[in-house]
């Protein structure tokens, strides 16, 4: 199981993979986020950094500098925006699924 990481203030506020489950809950597990951002199919917006002013990096800054996301890169953290997404690709692949189709 996950461990709950005391959740953090950023700006812009942002989420951890466990709340973003949270929030659609349960649609999704919290190790389908990782999974996701590692086949590139939706990415986080924002990595923790503790050493950046507003303690998070965006997604090109954070790619530039440690190349593609690790299995280990448990720092994801998620916008509003990032959660709508989210949720249109979870209807999608419903859709998808209920009409027997192959994932795309």
């Amino acid at each position: 199981m996950w461990k709950t990481r005391p959740a953090r203030a950023t700006q812009p506020p942002t989420y951890t993979a466990g709340e973003v489950a949270r929030l659609l809950h349960g649609e999704i597990d919290p190790g389908g986020l990782p999974s996701w951002d590692r086949k590139g199919l939706l990415r986080p917006s924002y990595y923790e950094d503790p050493s950046a002013d507003s303690g998070l990096v965006p997604r090109a800054e954070h790619d530039a500098g440690r190349g593609r996301p690790s299995r280990g890169d448990r720092h994801r953290r998620y916008t509003f925006a990032d959660i709508v997404w989210i949720r249109f690709f979870l209807q999608v692949r419903r859709e998808l699924v209920s009409r027997h189709r192959r994932s795309p």
